[in-house]
């Protein structure tokens, strides 16, 4: 995976966000959990893919899933 640029700076204003719309401009609100980086290529991508596809209806996961989260969860973090 390639480096992320972290230090890009996203103006989340007047952009429906909870976090940002709700205080003064010089307020920092720090109570919620909110992404403030643009979203991964990879997962951009994925949703482009997802939207020019044009249906929106109800899936499954795909099969191998649940094993791919485990696979990653077990590399990363157990010792």
């Amino acid at each position: 995976m390639s480096k992320y640029n972290f230090d890009k700076v996203i103006n989340r204003f007047h952009t429906d966000s909870i976090r940002w719309d709700q205080y003064d401009p010089t307020v920092i609100p720090l109570w919620v959990a909110d992404m403030d980086f643009l979203s991964p290529p990879c997962v951009l991508n994925a949703m482009k893919n997802r939207v020019e596809h044009g249906i929106f209806g109800y899936t499954h996961e795909p099969n191998d899933f649940k094993e791919n989260i485990a696979s990653y969860l077990k590399g990363h973090y157990e010792q």
